[in-house]
């Protein structure tokens, strides 16, 4: 395969899930960054491509639930931080911004913590945690070191945290200071099972402390600049959530609710949705095609799963079926929207 023949496919993979999910059905969220030349926003389209891509490939493997896609952009304003999940700032950032966070922290119903981002002048990134309780120079001995070219991929740890965390019902519903507190329980988790973090041969990020508040799963799964273990991060919050809510159930929303989520869902059948509707507890694929085949390979293939090979066509099909028309989903000649059925 040509380089640019796989970047195509790359790059019609990850437009799937734009082209067909609502931007109302997908998480947002804010990056406060006080200083403009800190992140530029081609570098956060990139970060967001990363986040969401990584989720889809989630969505392909997890049955239970559905993990959210994200969107995010970036603010300098400080008076409503109810979506803003990571605070970007150097040496060269105003102090005085900290007092307004704080204030903001205070008032907000939603925001619980912030993750402190603070690029240091020697070309490395300290990752803290800011609760309102304990804003200031970053000059604290519990942070974790970045090299600064890596902080898009940082950065995409944090926010994919914040969608696996979402995507649990019962954590959802938790209120802010049990938020705080699950914070402090997956910091728990994961000092029983790497016990010292200063120990750990991470060829990422440096811990210099045992002794944290926040800790990303994703800090954890992290490989390399350009790769991180989906399975491992999937199963290590599957441990946590049985470690410290293991009474609790998680609830998909109802099918009626997740298929308003799709951006053309008066283009599919009543019928087709009807037979959503009905569908027993499991999990499955509802499948449009959605691009012309390119040619008779692709079109015998689409009028074996369909029936015909035309634009509009229905069909849903079982999870485990998925792995069948992958490469289509992937070429984007179908769409799949993932339907879970308590």
């Amino acid at each position: 395969m040509s380089t640019n023949r796989k970047n195509n496919r790359d790059k019609r993979d990850k437009a799937v899930l734009r082209n067909w999910v609502k931007p109302q059905s997908i998480a947002q969220r804010t990056l406060l960054n006080v200083e403009d030349q800190l992140l530029d926003n081609s570098t956060l389209n990139e970060i967001v491509d990363g986040i969401n891509e990584a989720i889809q490939e989630i969505n392909r493997s997890v049955r239970e639930r559905n993990i959210p896609y994200v969107r995010l952009n970036q603010s300098k304003e400080t008076f409503n931080l109810d979506k803003t999940r990571v605070l970007l700032r150097s040496e060269r950032s105003d102090n005085r911004i900290l007092e307004d966070i704080e204030d903001a922290i205070e008032a907000s119903a939603e925001n619980t913590f912030l993750v402190e981002f603070y690029l240091n002048d020697n070309g490395y990134v300290e990752i803290g945690y800011a609760d309102g309780t304990n804003l200031e120079p970053m000059n604290l001995s519990n942070f974790i070191l970045v090299d600064r070219e890596s902080l898009p991929c940082a950065l995409a740890d944090i926010f994919l945290d914040s969608a696996m965390f979402n995507s649990y019902s019962f954590l959802c519903k938790l209120q802010p200071e049990q938020k705080r507190e699950l914070n402090r329980s997956k910091v728990d988790f994961l000092k029983l099972k790497y016990h010292d973090f200063t120990k750990l041969d991470s060829p990422f990020y440096v811990f210099n402390s045992d002794d944290y508040k926040y800790l990303s799963m994703a800090f954890f799964a992290r490989k390399s600049e350009n790769s991180i273990d989906l399975e491992q991060l999937v199963e290590m919050w599957n441990e946590f959530t049985y470690f410290a809510f293991p009474n609790s159930i998680h609830v998909e929303p109802p099918v009626r609710d997740q298929l308003e989520a799709l951006v053309d869902l008066e283009q599919y059948t009543q019928k087709t949705r009807t037979a959503c509707a009905n569908l027993e507890t499991g999990t499955y694929w509802l499948l449009r095609i959605h691009r012309a085949p390119v040619n008779e390979q692709v079109k015998a293939w689409l009028e074996a799963v369909f029936g015909k090979a035309e634009i509009g066509e229905e069909k849903i099909i079982t999870f485990d079926a998925f792995a069948s028309v992958l490469p289509l989903v992937k070429e984007q000649h179908i769409t799949a929207f993932k339907l879970v059925v308590d």
